[in-house]
């Protein structure tokens, strides 16, 4: 039966509107410390792993019999989770989200399952030379700066987070003030401010903007020499750039995309540009 929902719901996507829905948090790894490197990131992990309401298979399956799409990704600035859902599911889109943000059960089996996903998350980054690179980079822009740490964490971390390591990262991060609801697609906004009022009423407040110190930009060199035959030579170089409240942040953007990165055959395309520009801090480029 399960499956014929499925089908009857996606035969219909063409004739309806869409519209995607998502929360933007200012947590990121930037904001952890050497000890707890990688809870958000493993807090993502364990967000789709149920809820006081929904189980896991509840979830899973309410998304699919909705024709949805549910997602998260953990930066070094921003942790943001996403529901992609047709315009009459908007509200339950949103109901979605704020329960898996709001009262995730951090199950004990699940969380010791998620180590292993994790660490083998790990093992396929770094066989990836761009991740690896651009990790590398910020270890040497920004040294013991939280910055300068990777998104996943390093082994040991991921080997011993707990429940309270989690639930003390929520406590001290998911706050009102450091949230954005956001929504693209033909939404009806007073609808989502009604919803998202209602929805996301069991946040706190933290008391007023976050507290935080400027990194220190270091001028260095950091080599990884391989022995292997024939092997490409990998590099990246990082500038001390502005914040993105700073008057020439759109100027360095421009730059940036001008620039480009050059691949063969393709001319000059545009570059990624670098994933921590921050509001008051100086940035990558």
């Amino acid at each position: 039966m399960l499956d014929r929902k499925l089908h009857l719901r996606q035969f219909d996507l063409t004739c309806q509107e869409t519209v995607t829905v998502g929360v933007w948090i200012d947590a990121g790894s930037r904001f952890e410390t050497k000890e707890n490197n990688g809870t958000a990131h493993f807090l993502e992990h364990m967000a789709f792993k149920g809820t006081k309401r929904r189980s896991r298979i509840q979830l899973e399956q309410e998304i699919e019999n909705m024709g949805g799409h549910l997602n998260a990704y953990t930066s070094r600035e921003q942790t943001v989770y996403y529901a992609k859902c047709f315009k009459s599911d908007l509200r339950n889109g949103v109901d979605i989200l704020a329960d898996i943000l709001q009262h995730s059960t951090l199950d004990q089996g699940h969380l010791d399952f998620e180590r292993g996903v994790i660490l083998r998350e790990m093992e396929e980054v770094e066989k990836t030379t761009e991740e690896v690179i651009f990790d590398r980079l910020h270890l040497t822009a920004f040294h013991d700066s939280p910055l300068g740490y990777t998104i996943l964490g390093p082994v040991e971390n991921i080997q011993s987070i707990t429940q309270q390591h989690l639930r003390e990262y929520v406590k001290d991060n998911y706050l009102a003030e450091r949230i954005v609801v956001a929504a693209a697609g033909p939404v009806d906004h007073s609808e989502l401010v009604r919803n998202s009022e209602e929805l996301f009423s069991h946040f706190r407040s933290g008391g007023g903007a976050r507290k935080e110190e400027k990194p220190a930009f270091c001028g260095a060199e950091l080599l990884y020499r391989s022995q292997e035959e024939g092997s490409l030579a990998h590099f990246a170089v990082g500038y001390e750039g502005v914040p993105w409240t700073h008057p020439d942040s759109l100027t360095f953007m421009v730059i940036q995309s001008i620039i480009g990165n050059y691949k063969k055959n393709e001319g000059l395309v545009p570059a990624k540009l670098s994933s921590n520009r921050c509001r008051s801090e100086p940035e990558l480029y």
